[in-house]
């Protein structure tokens, strides 16, 4: 049931365990790009509208991804220090944690979906089609923090084989429920929902990881089986969970924004095709990204562990060791996107207007590049993670991504968007890679304690 990521030689522990977990979250992406095949099939207004969906429902999965961040990184140090009982308790404060945020979180996304989607500029009926999308996917929002939870805590343990085969299973299941309430099956008389039906098979999947999950950590002689015991004072181990929880929320919430801010931007200057082309884009992006956060995870869970264990010289190589790992991997898959971006866009949408094919050959043309930095980043910041540091990766992420690059886009837009869309794209480019310079920087200095 656990795994020992203290010990054995670097490269083999971050192949074994890392590339299955990046692959898994890489599926999860995977699953995105057809269930936007598939609704790409309804329209432009369909593709739009589920894109601000979607980019609207990210945001409380960034608080959720920050509860499980910490709870990997307490769970997993205790395991590391070879306490079974105390890493049983912190998983199960874990749990009761993701469970109230979901369900609060969820009530309130759903009450303000109509304008939230009407901030990002939309109208007619990619405005309808995205408000229905947000409204159930919503609701889900508890299911979906039920997943990060059970995968999270498989992953602190260091199992790598459940984590996967959850996710990758999930994933799968939401496909095959994508086509059937999307489009309809006579035979079963299952009528045809369109966009909501995207988002019930969504809902409705995670639903069943999260069956699955519970059913794996349960079974007799787990370590790690949900129970009703807390950490003794509970309240410390809940500080802790929620200071890293809570720079991590904030980390991901500056890079989240810029997504906000190009799609809001995008919309201004070119209009319902900028959404249309984010629409894929973006969902590109997540192949990539997505595959980085599995290796960051990999990365946080092998760190708190060997941290634990006392072996600082093994978290630094392990920490580096995934971080190249993770950005040759998305360059290579940058350079397929920027080469056949025309075939892509052309795959996504059913005749995309030359406006939609613009845009989304210029935003690979630049942000092609910025994939390598972008995941190696998000791999240190999860080592850091692992270790206990949560507030210098934080930190950097607002310094280059909020303080510096937000502003840099919005002065650009309001003082004339000279240029076009192009230089957006160019300032994220370099922002991407200052940050990393930044990283590893932090990687030479004291303050790691790793």
């Amino acid at each position: 049931m656990k795994r020992d990521l203290s010990e054995g030689p670097v490269l083999r522990s971050v192949l074994a365990f890392g590339l299955p977990l990046a692959l898994a979250m890489a599926s999860q992406a995977l699953f995105n790009l057809v269930d936007l095949v598939l609704v790409g099939r309804l329209g432009v207004d369909a593709l739009a509208g589920v894109h601000l969906g979607s980019t609207l429902n990210f945001f409380p999965m960034i608080l959720g991804n920050g509860i499980s961040v910490g709870a990997v990184a307490l769970v997993g140090q205790a395991l590391g220090r070879k306490r079974d009982r105390e890493a049983r308790a912190e998983a199960n404060l874990s749990f009761v944690l993701m469970a109230l945020a979901g369900i609060l979180l969820g009530a309130l996304g759903w009450l303000i979906a109509e304008p939230s989607v009407r901030f990002l500029e939309a109208s007619g009926q990619s405005l309808v089609l995205g408000t229905v999308y947000l409204e159930i996917m919503s609701l889900g929002t508890v299911t979906m923090f039920g997943l990060m939870h059970f995968t999270g805590i498989l992953r602190a343990a260091g199992n790598a084989f459940w984590t996967v085969t959850i996710l990758v299973g999930t994933n799968a299941l939401n496909i095959v429920l994508d086509i059937l309430l999307i489009f309809g099956f006579e035979p079963l008389g299952i009528p045809a929902f369109g966009v909501p039906g995207a988002a019930w098979a969504t809902v409705a999947s995670r639903f069943l990881g999260c069956v699955l999950g519970f059913w794996v950590l349960a079974r007799g002689g787990s370590p790690l089986a949900p129970g009703l015991r807390l950490p003794s004072p509970w309240s410390g181990s809940l500080r802790k969970i929620t200071r890293i929880g809570i720079f991590q929320t904030i980390q991901m919430l500056a890079r989240a924004a810029l997504v906000l801010s190009i799609t809001l931007i995008g919309g201004a200057l070119v209009g319902p095709a900028a959404h249309g082309a984010l629409s894929v884009a973006i969902r590109l992006d997540t192949l990539v990204l997505f595959a980085g956060v599995g290796w960051a995870s990999a990365a946080t869970a092998m760190v708190a562990q060997t941290s634990a264990a006392g072996n600082h010289r093994r978290c630094l190589q392990l920490s580096r060791t995934t971080a190249w790992l993770a950005g040759g991997l998305s360059l290579a898959i940058g350079l397929v996107f920027f080469t056949w971006s025309d075939s892509i866009f052309q795959f996504f949408s059913e005749e995309p207007s030359p406006a939609l094919m613009a845009v989304g050959r210029q935003y690979f043309a630049y942000l092609a590049f910025a994939y390598p930095a972008a995941t190696a980043s998000l791999v240190l910041a999860g080592a850091l993670n692992g270790a206990g540091s949560s507030f210098l990766p934080m930190l950097l992420d607002v310094l280059f991504f909020g303080v510096l690059l937000q502003p840099a886009i919005f002065v650009w837009y309001w003082s004339g968007a000279a240029g076009g869309l192009a230089v957006c794209w160019f300032l994220i480019l370099i922002a991407s890679w200052l940050l990393l310079l930044a990283y590893f920087w932090a990687f030479r200095r004291p303050v790691l304690q790793c």
